[in-house]
Parts: C-alpha cells; sequence; structure tokens
C-alpha cells in the first residue's frame, strides 16, 4: 500500500483522541437530544426493474413483479458544545419488511457524527464518521433470489488553518469501506483510503473557492489477483478538484465542483480510466413560497464487465418546490439521466457500446399538521430504455409515510 494510505490510516485514528477532548472540556447550554420514529408504506409495480421481454413466471415464481414495502423507523440525535468544539452525533434504525419477497427484509443500522474542533481561531477542522446500509440497485444488479445489501462506512478527518481573513490552507484524510453482502461483480467490495491538501479563497459574503489535490489507493475484497479473469485487485487514483460556493442572493446559492480523475489499476491496466467529472447545484428562492433545485452531473463510475471497466454519465435533475399554505409543501422531481458503457477489452469485439437513457417523475405532499410531525404521500414513474436487449424497464409507485420528532 503506498505511503500516504498509511498517512491516512494514522491521522483518522487519531479522531477517537479528539472527541475525548472534546468531551473534557466546559459544556454550554447550546445542546439537545431529539427522537424521531416513522413509518412508511410504498408500492413498486417492478422491483426488479425486470424487462417486458423477461419470463416473469420462470424467473420469480408467481405472475408478477410488482410488491409492497413497510419501513418502520426509529433514530436519536445529539448536539452539544463543550468550549469553542461542536458534536453532532445520530443513529438509527430501520426495518424493511416486503409483502411478496419476504427474504429482501432486512434491519439496517446506520449512524453519523461529526466533531468541529479548534484549537484556536485560525486552526480548526472537522472529524466526520458515516455509515449507511441499503439495498443494492436492482436496476443493475438483478439477484432474483438472494439478500443483496451494502453498506457503505466513510470516516474523514480535515484541518484549515487561516493565512490571513481571505485565504485558508485546507487538507484532510478519508477511509471509504463499501461492502456488498451478495456477489456483484461490476462493482465489487472495496476499501479505499485518501488523503488531500489544497487552497481556499473566501469572501465576505461567506462565498468561497477551494483547489484540492486527492490521492486515493483502494483495495478489491475477495482475493489478492483477479488478472487470469480481467478484475484487478486494486487501484490508485489521483485528482485535481476545484469547487466554488456562490452565494448569488441572500436566498439563492451556486454551488459547483470540477475535477479531472486518473484511476490506474494494479495487474490489469485495460481498465484504466481518465477524464472530467463535475457537479453544479443552484437552489433559487424564486419568492418566500416558491423555490427550485437544478442539479447537473457529468460522472466516471467504475463497472468492470466484459463489455465495458467504466460508466460516463450525464443526469439532469429539477425539484421545484411550493409552500402552498404553511402547513403544506408540494414537492415535484424531475430526473433525465444518459449512460454510455465504456472501456471495452482488448480482444472483445462490442459493437455497439451500450448506452441507456432513464428518467423519473416523482410528484409529492407533505402536510405538517404540528411542528412535530409529518405526513406525506407520493407517486412517481421510472423508465429506462437501452439499446441492449433485456435492460429497458417501467416502474410504478405510490407512498405514504409519516414521521413524528419529539
Amino acid at each position: 500500500m503506498p505511503k500516504f494510505s498509511l498517512i491516512s490510516k494514522c491521522l483518522l485514528q487519531v479522531a477517537p483522541c479528539c472527541c475525548l477532548l472534546a468531551t473534557t472540556a466546559q459544556a454550554t447550554p447550546n445542546d439537545s437530544i431529539q427522537f424521531s420514529a416513522g413509518l412508511n408504506i410504498n408500492t413498486d409495480s417492478n422491483i426488479f426493474r425486470l424487462s417486458p421481454s423477461a419470463n416473469i413466471p420462470a424467473t420469480l415464481g408467481r405472475d408478477s413483479a410488482d410488491e409492497t414495502i413497510r419501513t418502520a423507523t426509529g433514530s436519536i440525535a445529539f448536539t452539544k458544545d463543550y468550549g469553542l468544539q461542536h458534536v453532532d452525533l445520530s443513529a438509527s434504525a430501520a426495518r424493511y419488511d416486503y409483502q411478496n419477497f419476504s427474504y429482501l427484509g432486512f434491519t439496517a443500522f446506520n449512524y453519523s457524527g461529526g466533531l468541529r474542533w479548534s484549537l484556536t481561531p485560525r486552526i480548526r477542522g472537522n472529524v466526520l464518521a458515516t455509515r449507511r446500509e441499503s439495498q443494492i440497485n436492482f436496476g443493475d444488479f438483478q439477484n432474483v433470489g438472494v439478500q443483496s445489501k451494502r453498506t457503505e462506512t466513510n470516516t474523514r478527518g480535515d484541518a484549515i488553518y487561516e493565512l490571513d481573513g481571505a485565504w485558508q490552507l485546507v487538507a484532510g484524510a478519508s477511509n471509504l469501506d463499501i461492502k456488498n453482502t451478495a456477489p456483484v461483480v461490476a462493482q465489487r467490495s472495496y476499501e479505499m483510503n485518501s488523503v488531500d491538501a489544497g487552497i481556499r479563497r473566501t469572501w465576505g459574503s461567506r462565498s468561497q473557492a477551494t483547489w484540492r489535490l486527492r490521492r486515493s489507493s483502494g483495495k478489491y475484497s475477495g482475493g489478492t489477483n483477479f488478472a487470469n479473469n480481467s478484475l484487478p485487485s486494486g487501484f490508485d487514483e489521483t485528482e485535481n478538484e476545484w469547487t466554488l460556493s456562490w452565494v448569488v442572493t441572500p436566498k439563492s446559492t451556486l454551488e459547483t465542483r470540477l475535477s479531472y480523475i486518473q484511476r490506474r489499476y494494479d495487474e490489469y491496466a485495460a481498465r484504466d480510466y481518465s477524464g472530467v467529472v463535475s457537479r453544479t447545484n443552484l437552489q433559487w428562492g424564486i419568492s418566500a413560497q416558491t423555490s427550485v433545485l437544478v442539479a447537473y452531473m457529468h460522472e466516471l463510475t467504475d463497472y468492470q464487465t466484459a463489455y465495458s471497466s467504466y460508466i460516463r454519465s450525464n443526469r439532469l435533475v429539477v425539484i421545484p418546490s411550493w409552500q402552498a399554505t404553511p402547513k403544506l409543501i408540494l414537492t415535484f422531481r424531475q430526473e433525465f439521466s444518459d449512460r454510455q458503457f465504456e472501456g471495452t477489452l482488448p480482444g472483445t469485439t462490442v459493437s455497439p457500446l451500450r448506452k441507456d437513457r432513464q428518467q423519473l417523475s416523482k410528484l409529492s405532499a407533505t402536510w405538517k399538521p404540528r411542528d412535530s410531525e409529518d405526513i406525506s404521500v407520493w407517486a412517481q414513474t421510472e423508465k429506462r430504455r437501452s439499446n441492449y436487449s433485456g435492460f429497458d424497464f417501467t416502474s410504478h409507485g405510490v407512498g405514504v409515510s409519516l414521521q413524528i420528532n419529539f
């Protein structure tokens, strides 16, 4: 493992010490603890995202791929200030029960925690940790008959040193661990360690621009040498990242990220890729009652099959929101995306490359009869069209949820 990977692990091991230092400082009144509980019931007409050409009775053992999912959730959140240190902790459990395909049911335990530390007004930073457990997307991995979960754990520590009122030096280290419960060859389980450093410019309006150089090292689970079956055992990645957060008006913010990524695989260079990735979000407050979020993403994602090594994708998301009454919010979400599967292996004849077009439309209404209660209803349609046979699908769903905070 490269030296910078070992450095990142050492830095992240300092996190418990930072939390201990925070708890030994003098507490302030700015603290709270909050509990919440929720229940969600939703239907899905095509839970496995099967193509219209699929033989559903032979594949599923029943005439339909429709499903009703019940989800019960509970969470606790804790916030407290200790002098200059600020702590945010939350933990939750969610039980997913499937009516027709009961083997898909599982209980997810998730958490997020953060320490905003400060040694002096000019030297400060964050220690962050998150865990998210979820069902693997059936749109790409139709593992019918088995429980397919993905657990993503992310730990990061960073620091800021103010050179003066406008310029800052920034640095950080992170560890990302992704585990799948079922074999997913195209996107396998892996662990990645990263270190980064850069410089930031800030303005009095709270706008800021940052440049970072990030180096990462990743290792796939399940073996040491996959070269004979065209699957690398690990990778190194270099990323030059520019980010901008611009407060356009008091109610509107523009955030953008532009990066150049180079990924190099161990033992199997044929799967290497590089290119520009970007993300731009515009949160526009049109009036006191209406707002719209517009987001555009251009991404490169590993996807290792016989006909591809990575996906080049573009996605546009538009979310207008209307506060119809003081207690009722109406939201519409529209997504468009296209994906091209690239990086064909030498000796493999693929013509044409696989291309997918996908869209999602979702209308939801949230009613707050009291400040501590949220009742939501929604309906959505999701479609994908592909130039490869067997990858088209259409799915319709409706749902209702209740959440209580106390």
